[in-house]
């Protein structure tokens, strides 16, 4: 049997829609043995992350620090993996967060967009960063606000007529036509 996985349910019927039951089960539970962390891309510049822990890994990593889990200082660490081969090591650290040891979810705003995002989770151990769970590669698309596209200058419309596009047929055009108005006379 797996730790932490409730094999009992309580069935809960919700109210007939249309002649249909719908069929819920109420008692699910996250399976305790699950670690892992994952990264999303939200928008061009915003990525959300989530992570679990279960207890067995928190017991091993508080028994290496010789700390209570709680007072670990954890961190989330954004790594630019953008045209990298990333072996952990070769990656700028654009940011590090501290984050509550009972927090299991972060987001991280204001990214540079169209690049691509490594997020670990980690603790300090004398002055360095010691990696407890990295997360997928994660690419922001590219930003496509107005203020990002790059404008292309257009031509001036073409005349309609070419009277339009010559100003000096403009002055005997308009002779011509105030003339035949006196005389009576309609153009067109």
């Amino acid at each position: 049997m797996l730790k932490g996985v409730s094999l009992t349910s309580s069935l809960v019927y919700a109210p007939d829609l249309g002649g249909q039951r719908h069929l819920y089960d109420e008692s699910w539970e996250f399976p305790d043995f699950s670690n892992r962390i994952v990264a999303l891309a939200l928008n061009p510049s915003c990525v959300f992350v989530y992570w679990t822990i279960s207890l067995a890994r928190r017991r091993l990593i508080q028994e290496h620090f010789m700390a209570d889990w709680d007072a670990l200082p954890l961190c989330l660490c954004l790594y630019d993996v953008t045209d990298i081969l990333f072996d952990g090591y070769n990656a700028p650290l654009l940011r590090r967060v501290s984050v509550d040891p009972g927090t299991n979810n972060w987001y991280l705003h204001n990214l540079p967009s169209g690049r691509n995002y490594v997020v670990d989770l980690a603790t300090m151990n004398h002055d360095r960063l010691f990696c407890l769970l990295r997360s997928n590669m994660v690419a922001l698309p590219p930003d496509r606000s107005a203020a990002s596209r790059v404008k292309i200058p257009f031509a001036k419309p073409l005349p309609s007529t070419p009277i339009d596009a010559d100003p000096a047929l403009r002055k005997p055009v308009r002779r011509l036509s105030s003339q035949l108005k006196r005389e009576g006379a309609t153009i067109g």
